[in-house]
Order: C-alpha cells, then sequence, then structure tokens
C-alpha cells in the first residue's frame, strides 16, 4: 500500500509514479495525479489565452530590450548552448538595445551575435556577445573568425 497514493481530485489511488513532485509536501508529492493536472491546466489556458496573451504583449511593448535579452538567451539554450556562469541579463539588455538602435536609425537590420557562436562551445553571456549587421550575421553563419 506504501507504493499508492490518493488523488483527491478524480478520488482514485494510483502509483506515486503518477503524481509530480512537490518538496513542501510531507511525501514529496502533489495532491493531485499528473493526469488531473493536466486536465486543469488545458482548461485554465483555453479560459485564460487570450487575457495571459494579451498581458505578455503589453509587457514585451513596454520592456522590448529585456524581452529580446530574454528570448536570445531562450534561443541560444534550444540551439545547444548555455548561458555561463558570469550571465547577466542586466549586462546582455544594452546589446539587444544597441541593436534596436542602430536599426532604427540606419534602416538597415542589426543582430546581437555571439563572437565565438554558440556551435563552436562558444557562451551566451555578455563578453561573447556584439552587435552586428543582420548581412554579416548571416554570412559568418557559425564560423568563428578571430579579431585580434
Amino acid at each position: 500500500m506504501d507504493d499508492l497514493k490518493f488523488c483527491y481530485k478524480c478520488e482514485t489511488a494510483k502509483e506515486r509514479a503518477e503524481f509530480n513532485k512537490k518538496t513542501r509536501s510531507k511525501d514529496g508529492l502533489q495532491d493531485e495525479c499528473k493526469t488531473c493536472k493536466n486536465v486543469f491546466r488545458v482548461a485554465y489556458y483555453k479560459k485564460h489565452s487570450d487575457k495571459e496573451r494579451i498581458a505578455c504583449k503589453a509587457w514585451q511593448d513596454a520592456h522590448p530590450d529585456k524581452s529580446a535579452a530574454i528570448g536570445g538567451k531562450s534561443l541560444a539554450i534550444k540551439r545547444g548552448g548555455s548561458a555561463s556562469d558570469i550571465y547577466d541579463i542586466e549586462l546582455c539588455i544594452p546589446f539587444y538595445a544597441e541593436a534596436r538602435r542602430l536599426s532604427r536609425e540606419t534602416g538597415i537590420p542589426h543582430h546581437v551575435d555571439h563572437i565565438i557562436p554558440i556551435a563552436k562551445g562558444g557562451l551566451h553571456c555578455q563578453t561573447n556577445l556584439q552587435v552586428i549587421t543582420a548581412t554579416e550575421n548571416i554570412k559568418k553563419g557559425d564560423s568563428y573568425v578571430c579579431q585580434t
């Protein structure tokens, strides 16, 4: 009986593996099973998706540089990179602000680029970022040109 837990939502006893972890509870597991939790999440999203999307868009519009910095980190991690121990989002935001400013003032799109590409083992951190034109960035791809 120790390997079963009662789900208060569906009122059934299930295997402990059917419950997500919760470190603050006595047994280390949530009170509702994964299935019940997923049903709740789907229903909540359907009910609130427009409201959340509008709030998210409003925040992004109010904080475009920070939003871009967060997106840049997410994209770097998605591409197999990682943020280093010295990563500080507040120090990365100016790169995204500068890219937006240059794009706006010159009419030429600018990107925030990794000096040492993520594909070549470069980290996503403020010391490995630079602002270059979109054309240069696309031309560069994942090659590393040592700048002395």
